[in-house]
Formats: C-alpha cells, structure tokens, sequence
C-alpha cells in the first residue's frame, strides 16, 4: 500500500507539472506572420530617417499576403529610371509574453536598402552593397534590445525604378525556437553554394596542376576555368553587410558575365568527354560571349545600372545553354560516352533550374524558394570528381594490364633466350668436342702415329734393335700420355703443368743416365692455360727433353722458373754437347721438323723462345705470356712433327 501512494503522488506530481508547462510551452510558439499591410509610395528618401510615424506614413495601406512582391521588376529596364520606389509593411505585434522576441525574416529581395522600425524606431538599416545584399541574405533582428518589445514592426523597402522588391513571410518568437530555422536557411542560401564553390576552386587548382604537365587532356583545363568562374558566380550570394572590393558596377559585370562563361566551359567539357569536338558551334558561342562580356563593360555605360541588365542576359545566356545542352547529349549518345552523357543530362536539368532563378529573382515564385543554381555547379563537382576517380581507376587498371603484358613478354623473351642459350650451348659443346676430336686426331696424327709408322718401317725393313724399337714405343707412350694429361683441368695452374711433365718424363731421362736438378718456384694463375695451350707448351718442353736426350750427351740438366713484367719463364739448362738453336745453325742447313714445330706452337700461345750460349751445354727459356694470349688456336698454324726420332 505504501508503494502505490508513493507512485500516485509521483504521478500526480507529473501531471501538475505538465499543466503549468503546456501553457509556457503554446506561449513560447514563434509567431509566423503570412500577412502584412502594404503601403507603396511614389517617392523615396534618401536614406531611412531614424524615426517615423509608430504606424508608419499616412496612406492607403493595403492588407496582402506573404511572401508578396510589392513592385514588379522590368525585363527591359529604363535607362532613365532613378530612386522611385518606397515599399511599407506594417506588422502587428501580439504580446506573447516573450521577454525578448527576434525577427527572423528568410529573404527580402530589391535593388535597394532595408530598414526596419519597432514602434517608429529605427531597429536595423541593411549594409554593404545596395545592389547585391538585399536579395539572399536572411535577417535576425533581436526586437527588445533591453527594452520592452514593440508593439509594431515597420520594414522599409527601397528600390530602384524598375528592379522590383518583395517580402517573404516573417517569423517572431524567443531566440533558442527560431535560431535552428535561421541558421539553416542561411546554410542554405548562403554558406553553402560559397563553401562549395571555394572547394570547387581548390579542386580546380589541383586540376590545373594536371593541365599543365598533361596538356593533351584539355578537361581539366577546362575544369579548372569552370572553378574560377563558379567560385566568382557564387561571390553575389554571400554578398553581405560589408563593402564590396570592387564598384558596384564593376561587381555586377563580373557576377553577370561569369555565369555564360561558366556555362561555356562546362559545355565544352562535356564535349571534350565524348571525344567529339563543334569548331563553328563552339567559335560561335565563344564570339557571342565575348561579345556580351566586351559590351557590358561598365567603361561603355551602356546603363546606370548593369545589374537591371541581369534578365536580359540571362534570358540570352539560357537559349544559347539549351542548344548547347541538346548538342552534347546527342554527341554523348552517339559516342557511347557515360560519363560525356551523365554530364550532359546534368547540364540539361540545369536549364529549368535556371528558368526557376530567373523566376524568383523576377518575383513570379514565392519569395520562400531558394535560389538553386549554385547547386548545379555543385553536381558537376560530383561528376568531375567522378570522372576523375573512373580514369584513375582505369590508369590503375591499364597499369596493372600493362604490367602484365609485360611480365608475360618477359616471361615469353625469358623462354626464348633460354632455349636460344640452350642451342647455344649445344652447339657450343658439340663445337668444342668436334675441336678437342680434331686436335686430338691431329696431335695424335703427327705425334703418335708418325712415331708409329717409323717403328714399323724399322721393323719391316730389319734394320733395327730391339732397343731402337723399345725406344720408339717408349716415345709413342709419352706421347698419349702428354696428350691425356693436357685434358686434365689445370685450373690455369703453370706449375702444375710441369710437375706433370716431370712425373711422365722424369723415369725415362733419369733412365737414360740424367740428372734432374729441379728449381721451379711458385707461379701465377694463367688464365689463358686451356688443354689445347697447355699440350702446345707441353710439347715444346718435350721437345726440348728430346733434343737433349738424343743429341747432347748430357749427364745433368736443370729445369727452373721466373717471372718477368709481362712473362712467366721456363730455363733448361744442360751440361751436354751443346744444341745451336735455329738462329744459331748454319745458313746452309734447314732447322729441323722438330724446331719448326717449337716455333709454331710457341706462336700459337704468343710465346718466344730462346737459346742462350753457355761455355759447355745448352741454355734454353720459354716466355710464356702472363695475360691472355691473343692468338690461342687449337693447334699450330704449321705441322710440329715434334716427335720424330730423325729431328
């Protein structure tokens, strides 16, 4: 039972509460005022006096309905009309028992200046141009300023002759019921079309940047004009209590103007994005839009006031757009363009959005509408970033394309070298060993089997020993052996090579009574010590074994090394008979098969050979090149026969 009488005070608490706040809360409710009286004067003052009469001047007021345009503006102005045109509108205060009440008034629109009255006080006077901020900048006009509010508003509305005015509904109540209405109206018709343009420019800057390393790709050139004169169209809508920069006239010429050459440009980038190009049509509108540009030049003073030109221009302006329009979306569809076509249809709808502006501005629609033509430029922002985003995603993807075509031509030329080195390979192989087959035949030809064949003319005709023969077998073997160590990889390795002829040669000189004093020390890699170079020095040096055995009666030789700037030195030293080299024999004597055969190998290999005299026996040194030789060959350019026991 407690807990039910505790829950009933609270319920009866609340409805109490709710009670008192329901009247504060309909008390609270802004007053909207569709209604007015309306009094039209015949002349006007100078400027908005401080005072006037609290219900306003003497006259036939009228009651009318808001929005109400009291004075309609002339297409075609007179170039003789001066300040002539007052307009009042009276409203009738109901105290609401707000403390502190604001006018909130979204739009009043003239050629002229505003001032409004509270109880025949002046309350506010309008700032900055008299032509541009009268037309889209919404009032908040607190009323009490301290005081108690009025019981009567009087707004004052002057004009020139021939520009029209008029007056939306108006809006009183407490600041914080009204405040979001205000600021969205002001969103709207002023922050954002200027928000958008600025962001339009920056946009179109970033534009120009492209333009300029890409002058192929005339859109964002012409993307970036667009920007400049859209961000200079949307100047006049933010126009506000402050001084222009520039004369009114100067400023009514440049916000006239800028929107046929914002036309001009978007129409030729919609050209541009179908690929389709209209040299007379586009000459024509670039000449006819000069030609207004130059003629409105406020130097001419063609008017007192270009700004009452605006219909007309703009009347112009539109009949040249609607060709243009219908001209690009025939290209685009004929090119298959959806980008060329998306952005023409969006400049086509922009045509019954501007009739819908000249309408407001020429007071045929209510004065509540808002100015919709900055919006337009505002789509085709999308658009351009639109398009913008598709080729780089299109950039991307031929990259990508590209890349891997390329990969895959690359992988294709990869393969076909591969095979190429393959074959080459091969062929290089099979041209090595059809080399090392004939080398070898050749070598084995001249040495072994002519080694060979003397043996079996020996036998054939009875005239040798059985030593003669041994010798000449013994002979044929070294030589097989010479040659089958010349396969064996030396690893460019001199010392090497000769320690191998020292183990096959050694047995038979030591044999035959010769003592081998041997002296070679270390020597550098040879890097041009191929099996067919290292059998020529081979045979060299068993020639000159040879040549000792045989015809110098020696009892000791002495084989040692050195090395010189540009040679690598082999020395042979016997203490026999002594052996006169070819250079040394008589000049009626032939050097023999076997010396020749020196010469030619050493020529093969770019070495020299040379015999010094010594006071008993022979002095013999090989000059073997340390870098590579020049002219390595498979074999000597002459027949060494280096092996014949008759040499």
């Amino acid at each position: 039972m407690a807990e039910r009488r505790r829950l009933a005070r609270r319920a009866w608490a609340l409805l109490a509460w709710l009670c008192l706040a329901l009247p504060a809360a309909v008390l609270a409710e802004p007053r909207h005022f569709t209604a007015a009286q309306f009094l039209l004067q015949d002349e006007a003052a100078a400027a908005a006096p401080d005072r006037v009469p609290a219900l306003g001047p003497p006259g036939d007021w009228q009651s009318v309905a808001l929005p109400h345009a009291g004075l309609q503006r002339r297409v075609v102005p007179d170039p003789q009309a001066g300040d002539a045109a007052l307009a009042w509108y009276r409203l009738d205060l109901d105290a609401s028992g707000v403390d502190d009440p604001v006018l909130y008034l979204p739009r009043w629109q003239t050629v002229g200046r505003l001032a409004v009255y509270g109880d025949g006080k002046l309350l506010y006077r309008s700032g900055g141009s008299a032509q541009w901020s009268g037309f889209n900048r919404p009032v908040w006009l607190p009323l009490a300023a301290g005081g108690p509010p009025p019981a009567t508003l009087l707004l004052r509305i002057s004009s020139l002759d021939g520009a029209g005015a008029g007056l939306s509904t108006a809006w009183v109540g407490a600041a914080g019921e009204l405040r979001w209405r205000y600021e969205l109206r002001r969103w709207l018709q002023q922050d954002l079309p200027y928000l958008a343009s600025a962001v339009f420019l920056a946009i179109g800057l970033f534009a120009l940047g492209v333009w300029a390393v890409r002058r192929k790709e005339s859109i964002y050139g012409l993307f970036f004009a667009a920007s400049v004169v859209f961000y200079l169209r949307c100047l006049h809508y933010h126009a506000g209590p402050f001084q222009l920069l520039l004369d009114d006239e100067w400023f009514s010429w440049l916000t006239i103007t800028s929107v046929g050459w914002l036309a001009i440009a978007s129409y030729f980038f919609a050209f541009r994005l179908h690929g389709r190009a209209y040299p007379r049509s586009e000459r024509a509108m670039l000449a006819g839009m000069g030609a207004l540009t130059a003629a409105m030049l406020p130097v001419w003073q063609i008017h007192p006031h270009l700004v009452l030109l605006a219909p007309l221009a703009y009347l112009g302006i539109t009949a040249v757009s609607l060709f243009a329009c219908l001209l690009a979306v025939w290209g685009a569809w004929r090119a298959g363009s959806r980008d060329g076509l998306a952005l023409a249809c969006w400049n086509l709808a922009a045509i019954p959005v501007a009739v819908h502006d000249m309408l407001l501005q020429n007071y045929r629609l209510s004065m509540e509408h808002v100015y919709l033509l900055p919006y337009t430029g505002i789509g085709m922002f999308v658009i351009f970033l639109y398009v913008a985003y598709r080729r780089y995603l299109n950039a991307l993807a031929e990259a990508a394309g590209a890349q891997a075509t390329l990969q895959r031509r690359l992988a294709e030329r990869e393969r076909e070298l591969e095979h190429s080195h393959r074959r080459l390979r091969d062929v290089e192989r099979i041209r090595i060993l059809a080399g090392e087959r004939e080398r070898l035949m050749q070598d084995m030809h001249d040495g072994l089997g002519s080694s060979l064949v003397s043996a079996l003319r020996m036998v054939q005709h009875g005239n040798s020993s059985e030593g003669a023969v041994a010798q000449v077998l013994q002979e044929c073997l070294d030589d097989l052996r010479l040659t089958i160590d010349s396969l064996e990889p030396a690893q460019t390795d001199l010392a090497l090579l000769l320690a191998t002829l020292r183990f096959r040669l050694g047995p038979r000189l030591q044999a035959a009574g010769l003592a081998i004093d041997w002296r070679v020390g270390p020597l550098p890699p040879v890097s041009w010590l191929t099996p067919p170079a290292a059998l020529h020095v081979l045979r060299i040096l068993q020639e000159v074994f040879t040549n000792i055995l045989k015809h110098a009666r020696a009892r000791r030789l002495t084989v040692s090394t050195r090395l010189e700037p540009a040679h690598a030195v082999i020395a042979i030293i016997d203490d026999g008979a002594g052996f006169c080299g070819p250079r040394q024999a008589p000049a009626a004597s032939r050097p023999g098969r076997g010396l020749t055969g020196m010469q030619a190998r050493a020529r093969a290999i770019e070495a020299r050979l040379l015999w010094r005299e010594v006071a008993r026996g022979s002095h013999f040194e090989l000059h073997v090149p340390r870098g590579p030789a020049q002219k390595l060959t498979a074999r000597p350019t002459e027949n060494p026969d280096t092996l014949l026991p008759n040499t």
